[in-house]
Formats: C-alpha cells, structure tokens, sequence
C-alpha cells in the first residue's frame, strides 16, 4: 500500500513539474514544429494579440527561414498593428520571393503600396493577383481605388463593374464607389436602367455636400428617365423644386407620385404637408400629417405642422396637444414650440374677452 501511494506522489510531482516549469522555446519548436506553431501564432493574430503573434512567427522563421506564411503573417502585422508600411514591404516582398503564386500576397503588398501613396506599384500587384485570380472581387476594387487615385476615372469604373459582375451582393457599395469616382472626376456615365441608381446615388452625394444643385437636379431627373418607378428619386427631385426652386406645385407633384410609389415614408407626407400648409391647404396638410405620424408616431416634426394646421382651423386644443408633444419628443426646440402656445393663449385670452363684451352689449 505504502509502495503504491510513494508510486502516485512520484507521478504526481512530475506532473506538478510540467505545470510549474514552461517548456522552453527552443523545446516547444522542436515540440510543434513549424506547423504547431502557425497554428498557435493565427490563434493569437486572429485574437489580435499581435505582440505575440509576432514573437511566434519569427519562432517560426528561426526554424524554418523559406517559410512564406510567417513573412507573410508578419507582412499584416506590420501595417495593422504598427502601421509600418516600409517594414510590411520588406515582409511581403520575402514572402512573393518564396511563392510567387499566392494572388492574396500581391494584393496585400499593393495595400502597402497604397498606404505610401504610390498607385503605380500598387496597381501592378493588384494587376498580378488578377493574374493569378481573374475574378477576384477584392483585388479589382482595390486597384479602382488606386486608378481613381490616379486620375484614370475609366479604369477604376471599368474595374468596380467588374467586381459587381464578381461579387453580386457588394453591387450596391460598388454602385456608391462608381458614383464618387463620377462625381470627383467627371467620369461619363452610360445612361441605362441598369445604371439609373449610379446617378442617383450621385446626386445624393451632391445634396450631401450641399453644392451642384444644378448638376444633382439633372442628376434626379436621369435617374426618373431611366427609371419612373423610383419614389426617392421623386422625393429628392421635390425637395430641390421646393428648396432651389421655390416652385411649390411641382414640388408637390414629385411629392405625390413618390407617395404613390411608396406609401410606407412617413418624410413623405410630411414634407407634402409642410407645402400644402404653405399654399393654405390646411385641411389636406392635416390629412398628411396624421398619416406621416400614425407611420412614425416618434418623429417630433409632425407634431409641430399638425399643430399650426390646427390653429389656423381653429382647433385650439388639438393644436395645443400637438404642441406640447412636439416638446416632449424634441426638448431641444421647444422654444420654437412655447412661441406657438403662447400665441394659442393669446388668441384663447382674446376670444373670452370677445366673448365677455358681446356679452355686456347684448344686456
């Protein structure tokens, strides 16, 4: 019994000595080998403990020089975590030396490349990786970028189209991508339904930056050519007649028929509304105010333009309790709206003492 329970301690403390004393560096390579130690490195890269990561690739490296997964890992560690674009150069050159047939190497290189702002090298890496891989998504869009960095507007659009064709769900972040470079370097655009939502994303990006009313007006109205069906397009086009244009039928107009497209914007009717109340159409404003907040009974705006449509109709408490809720869903603006209940008093007080001097005459 004594023998067996002296056989337990023994297996005991050599286990206590495996948990107490690390196995050393040089034992764990020679443990893991090159591969182990990959693992182990993406492991700690993936959970962006880049500091590690680094010192186990370069383990990696010290056991193993013509490895090109570890250049390469180290290559990302340089940009992402040191932002060392000159050292992930040298890591990424290693690595192409090493295998020259791995597209997601030059592509990466190119990144570096563009972060030091020379498009050209960048642009022949992402040239070679479509090379190696003729539909990569990735490799054609971050060339477009580098074109339009370049001043090459028909390359860099050629190349998101093509990416589209590649990556069918990124369609409409390339779509925005296509209308920047437009916009920045005065690309021409085929006019098609295909391509109607180019123009219209450009002419948001223009009501965005608040100048080329002009261009982002022609812009709307292309985009209604080629595409009738398009409420936003009418929207936007209602906005600008309103706002540019002072022209408040077609303003209303374009409102109407985004309306009839699309009868789930409460910003619809809202802005409708706003015009109706403008033209002393109180009672149709009314109508498209109660719509716009029974769609989105949070929004504060409906509530204040309800408001004065009901005290012009005279609908003192309604137009009072519309006010009221105006502040409680926008504290910030109600100075805007004590200025309408106090004009409600006024015109309560006035009216009583109307009343009580009709009155008086009357005995």
């Amino acid at each position: 019994m004594k023998k067996n329970i002296l056989l337990s301690l023994g297996f005991l403390l050599i286990s206590l000595q495996w948990t107490i004393f690390p196995v050393t560096s040089q034992a764990r390579s020679q443990m893991d080998g090159p591969e182990g130690l990959l693992d182990l490195a993406e492991s700690m890269l993936n959970g962006k403990n880049y500091p590690r990561a680094e010192a186990t690739y370069k383990e990696v490296l010290s056991i193993d020089r013509d490895n090109d997964t570890a250049y390469f890992k180290l290559g990302l560690i340089a940009v992402r975590y040191y932002h060392h674009s000159n050292n992930a150069l040298y890591y990424f050159n290693k690595a192409i030396e090493l295998n020259g047939a791995n597209a997601e190497y030059y592509i990466n290189r190119g990144a570096a490349y563009a972060a030091i702002k020379d498009w050209e090298q960048a642009i022949k890496d992402y040239t070679t990786a479509l090379g190696i891989e003729p539909n990569n998504a990735w490799a054609l869009s971050s060339r477009a970028r580098s074109y339009e960095e370049n001043k090459q507007a028909d390359k860099a659009i050629a190349d998101y189209e093509a990416a589209i064709r590649n990556d069918p769900q990124g369609q409409p972040t390339y779509e925005v991508e296509i209308a920047r470079v437009s916009v920045n370097l005065g690309a021409e655009i085929e006019k098609t339904k295909k391509n109607s939502g180019i123009f219209l994303e450009r002419a948001i990006m223009q009501l965005n930056r608040g100048e080329h009313m002009d261009l982002a007006e022609e812009d709307l109205k292309t985009t209604i050519d080629l595409d009738s069906k398009n409420d936003w397009a009418h929207f936007l086009l209602g906005k600008i007649l309103a706002v540019t244009h002072n022209d408040t039928d077609a303003a209303i107009k374009e409102f109407s028929k985004a309306i009839e497209l699309n009868e789930t914007m409460p910003e619809y009717y809202l802005f409708r509304g706003k015009l109706l109340g403008k033209t002393g159409e109180f009672k149709k404003g009314l109508e498209d105010f109660n719509i716009a907040i029974k769609l989105d009974p949070s929004e504060a705006d409906p509530y204040f333009y309800r408001g004065v449509c009901q005290m012009e109709l005279g609908l003192i408490q309604d137009s009072r309790n519309d006010f009221i809720r105006f502040k409680q869903l926008d504290p910030g603006r109600r100075g805007q709206a004590d200025k309408y209940l106090d004009a409600l008093y006024q015109m309560t007080k006035k009216a009583r003492e109307l009343s009580q001097t009709q009155d008086k005459l009357r005995k």
